[in-house]
Parts: structure tokens; sequence; C-alpha cells
């Protein structure tokens, strides 16, 4: 498990959710620590396995969203087509698509 780290205004992170975490259950025992000694836990992640651990976080200081990669045009991007880059994600703007137009980054999705 990779918890953000900030300094200085930057931030450092790692999807938690991995393989090896199905059997280990180390993201999953750090959260519950987390929890229990009151602080907010910000969850994002690409992996399903996420679901297994939703309950832990019902009811407490916690957010949970999943990123959707997609090519899909009817889910795409809230933000519209030409929705940039996060800054520091190494480009002034997002690529290109072969007609064009801007192609789409991940969505963070808020779970409720």
């Amino acid at each position: 498990m990779c918890l953000y780290l900030v300094q200085h205004g930057e931030a450092v992170a790692c999807d938690g959710w991995q393989a090896i975490e199905r059997d280990r259950r180390l993201t999953r025992r750090c959260c519950e620590l987390l929890l229990e000694y009151g602080f907010q836990v910000h969850v994002l992640t690409k992996s399903d396995l996420i679901l297994r651990d939703l309950e832990l976080f019902v009811g407490q200081k916690a957010r949970v969203g999943v990123t959707v990669t997609t090519l899909d045009e009817a889910v795409g991007t809230p933000g519209g087509r030409r929705t940039g880059s996060f800054p520091g994600a190494g480009g002034s703007e997002p690529p290109r698509t072969e007609d064009g137009d801007h192609a789409r980054p991940a969505t963070p999705l808020a779970l409720r």
C-alpha cells in the first residue's frame, strides 16, 4: 500500500488494491487502522477488488473512487472532449485521436 505523501505541494501514490492484496489483505488492514485512529482515508483505484472492502468505509471519514478507463463514446469524460491532463502529468495537452479530437483521460467516479 502506498499512502499519499504530501510535502511542498507534491503528492505521490499508487494503487493499494493490486493482485497480492487479494490474499494478503495488507491494504485493508492499513485502512482499518487509519480509520480506527481517526484519519481520513481517500481511495482511488482501478481494481474491482475494492468491492470486497467497501463495507469498511461506510459511515467513516472516507471517500472511495474508481477510475474507469474506456474507449466507449457513451461513457466518456464528464468534462467533455477537451478535458486537459492534470498538472504535472507531463504535457500541456492530452493526446489526440485519429480524427484530431482530444483523447479522453480516465475519469474518477465517486461511489456513494
